[in-house]
């Protein structure tokens, strides 16, 4: 978990090293950093609305906002944040790959509803010797793609 001490003006004053193997900063890069640098863009009102809640002396839980890595990429992170006087001290969860299976399954469930919609599912043949997969045109209409492109990416 990372564990987080912040002040409601914006500041990180003392974290833990989960910090540096999830985000790739050295803790002497993040500690004294304004927190809304890292944070990404389209997130930066909600998370002004939740330090507004803890400035207020609210609980603030299951809160989730996108921090940006050292190498330019982003991670989900929940929040589960408690205030006390001028500080916030938080407790926090990279959530970045139970956010990207949901998206996978969304997608998925995407191309199901494609297919109930046009009544058609589809089939395929794995050939076990060749290691070859053989796709219905069903399996292309599904997906949008035309048969000469190639079998569907599931990605």
């Amino acid at each position: 978990d990372l564990l987080c001490i912040a002040d409601v003006d914006g500041y990180f004053r003392r974290l833990n090293l989960a910090w540096e193997n999830t985000l790739g900063y050295t803790l002497a890069d993040l500690e004294g950093q304004q927190f809304l640098d890292f944070v990404h863009p389209d997130d930066r009102e909600a998370t002004l609305a939740a330090i507004a809640s803890l400035n207020e002396q609210v609980v603030v839980s299951a809160f989730v906002n996108r921090y940006r890595c050292k190498d330019g990429s982003y991670r989900y992170i929940e929040w589960y944040s408690r205030p006390y006087g001028k500080l916030i001290y938080a407790a926090a969860r990279d959530i970045t790959e139970r956010k990207q299976t949901e998206l996978h399954l969304r997608k998925i469930a995407t191309h199901l509803s494609t297919a109930q919609r046009i009544g058609k599912l589809g089939s395929w043949e794995f050939d076990l010797v060749s290691g070859a997969v053989q796709w219905s045109d069903e399996v292309f209409q599904i997906f949008g793609r035309d048969s000469g492109l190639g079998p569907p990416s599931f990605d």
